[in-house]
């Protein structure tokens, strides 16, 4: 598994049109949390809300639980539990 075939695409995919910008929704921004795969150590308690969020189902609008691909979330989530634990 990587960041960039993972998880940088299922974000782009379905998390960038809410989260992104200046007035993000709930005021997460993924522009830098998509910078590179260090992000998951640098931002580990934001990726672990990502993480319980996504896999409850709470932030998926209604159009993007439609259009899901049943392998992404589990490959998400999966990268997410994956990651290295953080340096500090």
């Amino acid at each position: 598994m990587s960041f960039a075939k993972d998880v940088k695409p299922i974000v782009q995919r379905y998390c960038l049109k809410c989260h992104s910008g200046a007035a993000p929704a709930a005021g997460l921004s993924f522009d830098a949390l998509l910078a590179n795969a260090a992000s998951f150590g640098a931002h580990r308690d934001v990726w672990d809300k990502i993480a319980l969020n996504v896999g409850s189902g709470i932030c998926l609008p209604r159009e993007c639980r439609a259009r899901r691909n049943s392998s992404e979330q589990p490959r998400f989530l999966g990268f997410n539990r994956r990651r290295p634990p953080s340096a500090g």
